[in-house]
């Protein structure tokens, strides 16, 4: 099921999530794939599909995933860096693509409690945070105001 983030959740998880995940195969760029978490601290693990024969679209991407976790009537998500793996996307891409949605989705949907971005280190961080507050100023410069809290927090707490 690829390498880098999807590998190392699933080692963790165990078995059983990689067989439910491939159970469902095969998915196009941008579907999402909802397994349970096996022996992770969670109810479920939400795949979603970056790789593929066509390019991903990391914006619809990233709404995809926080749309099913709403479905699924959870109050938290986590995601990495999508595409920035095996799709071969710069981390500034992905950044941009993933801020601009999170930031349009919570507009539209604020069901969700935490998004929480989980990135690979210090150069990750600063390019989402820089991407972050782009969005905000973009929706900001729209005329959409996402009021306090509105968005990730930009210290990254």
């Amino acid at each position: 099921m690829g390498g880098g983030v999807a590998a190392a959740l699933l080692a963790e998880a165990g078995s059983e999530v990689e067989e439910e995940a491939v159970a469902h195969a095969p998915v196009a760029v941008g579907d999402v794939v909802v397994t349970e978490a096996g022996a992770l601290p969670m109810r479920h693990i939400l795949h979603v599909a970056v790789v593929g024969e066509v390019p991903p679209d990391i914006y619809e991407c990233t709404r995809s995933v926080l749309e099913k976790a709403v479905e699924l009537e959870v109050s938290t998500v986590a995601m990495p860096a999508l595409g920035t793996g095996s799709a071969g996307l710069s981390v500034r891409d992905s950044a941009d693509a993933m801020c601009q949605a999170i930031t349009d989705f919570i507009e539209d949907d604020a069901r969700l409690s935490e998004i929480r971005l989980v990135l690979w280190d210090d150069r990750h961080f600063d390019s989402f945070d820089r991407a972050m507050r782009r969005a905000r100023r973009s929706r900001a410069s729209r005329g959409d105001d996402l009021g306090p809290g509105g968005a990730a927090n930009e210290t990254g707490n």
